[in-house]
């Protein structure tokens, strides 16, 4: 958990149509700012921990990981996750890099300004093996989450963005959260990957490209 826990102390899918533009608005907070809470920490060399980070109205952000990467979700509430339950309830981006983190800004989409969320922004950063694995190529991906409360299938990643090779990666996420993020069917719905192949999310919606 290099980036979050150090800052803490250390189409099968129906997509929505756009989210009006006046309805639409970004709210920011942070993990790096003194208020996340690790609840496990180094439990063995390949684990970093578990840690609960306060968002926007609310919404909490559960993140652990280890060497090979992060996981994680958004809750109502700070309570720990049960590890029965872990595989299920939390997201994991791994085919977006190994050894990733997430970065310490998250952003909220809403219904105007201070209204509701319905989807939240993440960078992830990672590595992928090149040159058959001779050496690694940096990666960050802006992760896509429709927010659902846990009675109603919990949040789950609706989309990834290949910042790393495409231009306005901000505004192509915020447009797959608009159109995407209202009526995704988490667990049925397939994650969109937008990349330099699809570059943006008509594409990818035409051309199929889903995250594996």
């Amino acid at each position: 958990m290099r980036k979050i826990l150090l800052a803490v102390g250390l189409l099968t899918c129906v997509f929505a149509a756009p989210v009006a533009a006046q309805d639409s608005f970004s709210a920011y907070t942070r993990t790096d700012n003194g208020n996340c809470t690790v609840l496990e920490e180094e439990m063995d060399p390949a684990y970093y921990g578990y840690a609960v980070c306060p968002g926007y109205d609310g919404w909490v952000l559960h993140v652990d990981g280890g060497e090979h990467g992060q996981r994680s979700t958004f809750r109502m509430d700070a309570v720990p996750i049960p590890e029965d339950q872990k595989p299920t309830v939390f997201n994991y981006p791994f085919s977006r890099g190994n050894f990733g983190s997430f970065y310490s800004v998250i952003e909220w989409r809403t219904r105007g300004e201070g209204g509701p969320a319905y989807a939240a922004i993440h960078r992830y950063s990672g590595v992928r093996p090149i040159e058959g694995g001779l050496s690694w190529r940096q990666v960050s991906t802006l992760t896509v989450s429709a927010l659902r409360a846990a009675e109603a299938g919990g949040t789950c990643m609706v989309a990834h963005i290949e910042a790393s090779t495409l231009n306005h990666a901000n505004e192509i996420a915020r447009d797959a959260a608009d159109r995407i993020a209202p009526t995704f069917t988490c667990g049925t719905d397939r994650a969109l990957l937008i990349n330099a192949d699809y570059p943006d999310v008509d594409a990818a919606i035409n051309g199929r490209s889903y995250d594996r």
